[in-house]
This record gives C-alpha cells, sequence and structure tokens, in this order.
C-alpha cells in the first residue's frame, strides 16, 4: 500500500503544478478528479465493509500430526459494490507447546453470493491449535486507505498423535489374591472366582478344571473357564515435560499402548498432570471413547518446565486401598526424582519406565540406581516405536 500512496502523491503533485501554470479548465478539472477519487473510492469501500462478514470453519476438529487440515474462510459482501483487496492475518497457536505463528491471505472480496477460500495447513506436533483470525483488512479501490473492522473469529483443531500397531506381550493372567469387580464377556481366563464358560472336556485341558457334577449327570467330562479379570492392573503415567519431539514421541508411545490393552480388553488408567488447571487427572480407559476423551483433555493441557509434577502428585494421591501392579511411567528425561519415586514404590508393584525422545546416557548413573531396584528403562527411538516397545511385557 506503501507504494500506491507515493504513487498517488506524485500525481496529485504533478496535478497542483500543472494547475498552478495552467489557468485553462482542463488543469482545474484533473485537479478536482485527483481529489475527489480517492474520497469516492474510500466512501464506497467503507459502505462495503459495513455489509462484509467473515467466518471461520474447519473441515475437522481432529487432524493427526504431520496430516493437512482444511481451513474454509468464509465472505458474505452483502453491499453492492465489491472490496477491491482485503488482508487476513491468521494467528496458528498450539496451545499445549506456547508455540505460535502468523500466516497472510490476500483476496478480493466480490458482491453478492457467499465466497469461501480453502487454506491448507499442518502442525508437526500434537496438541491443541488454535486458529484465530487476528485481523482484517480492506483496501480501496486505488489502495492509498485501509480499513480494519474487528475480529477476532477462532477455531480449534485438536492435533493427534499417530498410533503404532505394536507386537508385544500382554499377559491376562489374573493377579494372585486380587480381587476384581469386573470381568471380560469375551474371553476367559485364570480367575477362579468367577465361571466364564462351561464346556466338553478337550484335550490338554487341566483336570482341576473339570466340573465333577455336572460331567456324572451329562455322562461326560466337563470343563469350567474361568474368567479374565479387566480390573484396571496397569497405570500409564504421562510426564508432559520436555522437548517437543520427546513429547510428541510420548504422546504416539501412550496411545499406542492403550490401544494394544483395549485390544486385550485390559481395562487400564491413564495419568498425567494438567498444568492449566494445575491439578492431577486420572482417569479409567475401558474403549476407544475413553481414550479419545483422556487424549483431548492432555492435548488441551499444556507442557510444563519445572519439576516431574506428574510422579509426584502420583506419589502424594497414591490409594494403598487401588493400587496397580504395573506402573508404566512415560517420561522425556530421567531425574533423581525418579529414583525416589521407584524406591517408595511396594516390592509388588512393577516399575517400567519409558524413555521417550533421543536422549542419550547424560543420567547413567540415575539409571543405574534405577535398575538396581528393579525398575525397567526402555528407551523409545522416535522412528521405531514399534521395535523399541518389542520387549516390553504387561
Amino acid at each position: 500500500m506503501f507504494r500506491y500512496r507515493i504513487a498517488y502523491i506524485l500525481f496529485l503533485a504533478a496535478a497542483v503544478l500543472l494547475y498552478l501554470f495552467d489557468s485553462g479548465y482542463l488543469a482545474f478539472y484533473l485537479l478536482a478528479v485527483m481529489i475527489a477519487l480517492p474520497v469516492l473510492s474510500w466512501l464506497l469501500t467503507l459502505l462495503s465493509v459495513r455489509g462484509t462478514a467473515v467466518s471461520l470453519e474447519l473441515e475437522t476438529p481432529y487432524a493427526a500430526r504431520n496430516e493437512e487440515a482444511l481451513l474454509r474462510v468464509r465472505l458474505k459482501n452483502r453491499a453492492f459494490f465489491p472490496v477491491a483487496q482485503a488482508e487476513l492475518r491468521f494467528r496458528f497457536e498450539n496451545l499445549f507447546f506456547g508455540e505460535e505463528r502468523t500466516e497472510r491471505l490476500f483476496l478480493p472480496v466480490s458482491s453478492g453470493p457467499e465466497q469461501t477460500v480453502e487454506y491448507r495447513f499442518k502442525s508437526l506436533h500434537c496438541g491443541e491449535i488454535a486458529v484465530t483470525l487476528v485481523k482484517t483488512v480492506y483496501f480501496d479501490y486505488f489502495g492509498i486507505f485501509s480499513i480494519s473492522p474487528k475480529a477476532g473469529q477462532s477455531a480449534r483443531l485438536f492435533v493427534a498423535p499417530v498410533p503404532r500397531v505394536l507386537d508385544t506381550v500382554v499377559d491376562t493372567t489374573a493377579d494372585p489374591g486380587a480381587e476384581s469387580n469386573t470381568y471380560s464377556k469375551y474371553k476367559p481366563g485364570d480367575d477362579p472366582s468367577e465361571i466364564f464358560d462351561i464346556r466338553a472336556y478337550r484335550e490338554g485341558d487341566p483336570m482341576r478344571s473339570v466340573h465333577w457334577k455336572l460331567s456324572s449327570r451329562m455322562d461326560e467330562l466337563m470343563v469350567k473357564e474361568f474368567s479374565l479379570p479387566t480390573d484396571s492392573s496397569v497405570l500409564l503415567l504421562a510426564e508432559l515435560t520436555g522437548g517437543m519431539g520427546a513429547i510428541d514421541t510420548l504422546f504416539e508411545t501412550l496411545v499406542s499402548l492403550s490401544g494394544l490393552l483395549l485390544e486385550n480388553e485390559l481395562r487400564h488408567s491413564v495419568g498425567w498432570y494438567d498444568a492449566r488447571r494445575e491439578l492431577y487427572r486420572e482417569a479409567t480407559i475401558e474403549n476407544d471413547e475413553d481414550l479419545a476423551v483422556s487424549l483431548n483433555a492432555m492435548l488441551s493441557s499444556r507442557r510444563y518446565t519445572e519439576s516431574p509434577r506428574a510422579m509426584e502428585a502420583c506419589r502424594l494421591l497414591n490409594n494403598p486401598a487401588r493400587p496397580y501392579p504395573h506402573l508404566i511411567y512415560l517420561t522425556g528425561a530421567l531425574t533423581p526424582e525418579l529414583t525416589d519415586f521407584c524406591e517408595s514404590r511396594e516390592e509388588a508393584v512393577r516399575t517400567t519406565v519409558l524413555l521417550c525422545g533421543a536422549e542419550k546416557d547424560g543420567r547413567a548413573d540415575t539409571a543405574a540406581a534405577l535398575r538396581s531396584n528393579r525398575t525397567e528403562i526402555i528407551r523409545i527411538d522416535p522412528e521405531k516405536i514399534q521395535e523399541s516397545l518389542s520387549g516390553l511385557m504387561i
């Protein structure tokens, strides 16, 4: 717009000089037109802007990391005259990481029917993306004046991690002495306190599972299939701190493990510290919907850089009446506090640390202390999540 103003000033100065040295009507009319045209252009643009509305719409509220999302910008000009050019300034902010960038879009706004402009973008990192129209600038036909009405329209997009298909061993054997309130409706297990089904004897069935009373009535051997407990036996504790790459790996590892447990009908729990609301949160995952709700809550939180808050909160809120036989701790770094945390756990609790990201043996002393405390440490390679988890036993 600056060059258009300079050009107008030069033309206006030429018209003034011509008028000063030429007393004819042509010079007068030329000067009058040079003065009147910008004013008329500004008035027509003002009328058009008052009848123009902008709205934002995302094709879907969800997208996978590195997947393109479609933003539709709808403009409706109810005035008779079009707008020569409009500048739309958007801010794309990842609320989880606090990262933001600005994009500008230039386009004319025609009068009459609504026009839709499609803008495609993608995020390299997981999180909740806030797309905000921070400023709208309308230019007159000569590019001399601009009008900026109030903006502020926004839309939200959740960028989710991409789950991996894992080839990991899942032990569905009931915990000795553990009491369960829920059992699988589809798979048998080893909990003798609840019978899943009674069927005819097959070679290899243990004799202890024979239902002798029913066998005597049926004149054939019948065996009892025990039930599979589905109470929360695994806690996936996520520490949402560290670099962007480490947290992306953490999210993708978390959803992959949770999906694996759901495939095996194992109810489990997910715990994390919500830095936005400053509280520890824990959710029981029984199906895909529970996982999606919990993941959205985690993505709408934000990263923290202080001490490992999720671990500290979990230790303070540890409920002896509801122990988790297996604690899987997902983190981007090994910290001295982790050693104390693992030492405070009961001996019956199995602890596995999944070290997400590309951190090297910067804390070899901490790793050695953890291993001496019967804590398993598995490094998760961001490019090889499946291979990294191949040795994990749940």
